[in-house]
């Protein structure tokens, strides 16, 4: 498997993926999907509106949904008018498919592959429902997918069963206790230490279809960098490696939570200021030299208040301090 360095510091992008318990002031945090509004949609519901969405995408056709007149759409953090970008090269879906349904807020969201003229990307969906109709609309896509950068099939992908798994009784705990173990992944990755993030033994992240912990295929040719073999790693190990303190998340959303099946679902901006870090290893060189931000939408599994799975959407590289467009 050819990877490089470049592909390296892609996947330490991921890590950005995370929240704190404590919020730095300059931060703009939803931290909580608001309850829902208008007529109750269950989780039948919620999803349902999801395949809508996604087979209307297909047909390149947003008359086939039952729209809000005040209806907003954004990708990639751009308000545009529905029937645009994606609208328009959307060609078939993939396999892969995550569904959250959130009740409580009347949101749905969904991570799968979309296939643009047939190539595979991710898509990540946020839908708000409101008397039946469609009031919101938020999407990113990743189309610098590593699956042209690696020999593995995007479009054939099936989901971790663990995301489709409902939650036992003893296993759940409150929406606070799921957003905060959530939370607490970004502020490990701003204080550049795993001991304050409630990690599972077994956690892995996935990155753009691609599992970026656990997986020693991903040292990079010449051998491990360092000495050190980041892609090895677990989740904790990682972020006790001393290699992820560069970046901030000074936007950050909490989608929904989804109870029934233990998943947190936002989308956080992650920044870097190209400022060089004098507690990073290394000392005054930056590893990102050049100051962006990329949205990077995540749902996280959620058991017993620790953290199982992370998958992640990791977008296209925008200008330094983008908002989400929410």
């Amino acid at each position: 498997m050819n990877f490089n360095l470049n592909k390296c510091a892609l996947v330490l992008i991921v890590l950005l993926t995370a929240i704190s318990s404590t919020f730095p002031a300059n931060a703009q945090i939803n931290s909580a999907p608001a309850p829902a509004q208008g007529t109750p949609c269950d989780r039948g519901c919620l999803t349902g509106f999801v395949d809508q969405y996604l087979a209307a995408l297909v047909a390149h056709d947003p008359r086939k949904l039952p729209l809000a007149e005040d209806v907003v759409f954004t990708e990639n953090a751009v308000r545009l008018n529905l029937g645009q970008a994606l609208w328009s090269t959307a060609t078939g879906l993939g396999s892969f498919k995550i569904y959250a349904a959130d009740p409580y807020s009347n949101q749905a969201g969904f991570i799968g592959v979309v296939m643009e003229n047939g190539a595979p990307k991710i898509l990540a969906l946020r839908l708000q429902i409101k008397n039946g109709k469609i009031k919101e609309i938020e999407t990113f896509v990743a189309r610098n997918i590593l699956d042209r950068d690696f020999p593995r099939s995007l479009a054939t992908r099936e989901a971790k069963p663990i995301w489709g798994e409902t939650l036992q009784a003893s296993e759940s705990v409150s929406r606070t206790e799921m957003i905060g173990a959530a939370n607490q992944y970004f502020e490990g990755v701003e204080q550049n230490t795993g001991e304050i993030v409630p990690f599972d033994q077994s956690c892995n992240r996935t990155e753009n279809g691609l599992q970026t912990t656990n997986n020693p295929a991903l040292t990079p040719p010449g051998g491990k960098g360092g000495g050190v073999n980041f892609g090895a790693m677990g989740c904790k190990e990682q972020f006790n490696s001393g290699s992820i303190n560069q970046w901030t998340m000074p936007e950050r959303h909490f989608w929904m939570v989804d109870e029934q099946h233990g998943i947190v679902f936002g989308v956080f901006m992650f920044t870097v200021s190209g400022k060089p870090n004098p507690t990073s290893p290394g000392g005054l060189t930056p590893r990102q030299p050049e100051p962006w931000t990329r949205p990077v939408a995540e749902m996280f599994k959620i058991k017993n208040g620790r953290i199982y799975e992370i998958e992640a959407l990791v977008g296209t590289q925008l200008a330094y301090g983008t908002h989400s467009g929410w």
